[in-house]
């Protein structure tokens, strides 16, 4: 019992600061967690867009009225030489993840 007398307000102090500087590392974690999401999500995004514009160019230079992946499929189908090359999701989102990791996250 004579030890938990000892017990000063430096030590209460130290102890409420080191839970602080541990939640305050959380925050800083997820925080940059957060924005690591949103910039993979960004880039996704932009790339997708990117494909579903030059689908649509490739729509209207090859007269696709309808221009849906399942008529620019059977054009590939019927013309491979001339066959649009679109990417994955799954590559896109590759590509995402990598470009952002060089960036710096």
């Amino acid at each position: 019992m004579k030890n938990l007398k000892k017990i000063k307000f430096s030590h209460i102090y130290m102890f409420v600061l080191t839970i602080a500087l541990i939640f305050l590392s959380y925050q800083v974690y997820w925080l940059n967690e957060k924005e690591y999401r949103i910039s993979v999500q960004s880039s996704i995004d932009y790339l997708e867009n990117a494909q579903s514009i030059k689908r649509l160019e490739f729509c209207v230079n090859h007269a696709i009225k309808d221009c849906t992946e399942e008529n620019v499929d059977a054009w590939n189908e019927k013309h491979p030489e001339d066959a649009f090359k679109g990417k994955s999701h799954l590559d896109i989102s590759r590509q995402s993840v990598e470009s952002v990791r060089q960036v710096g996250y």
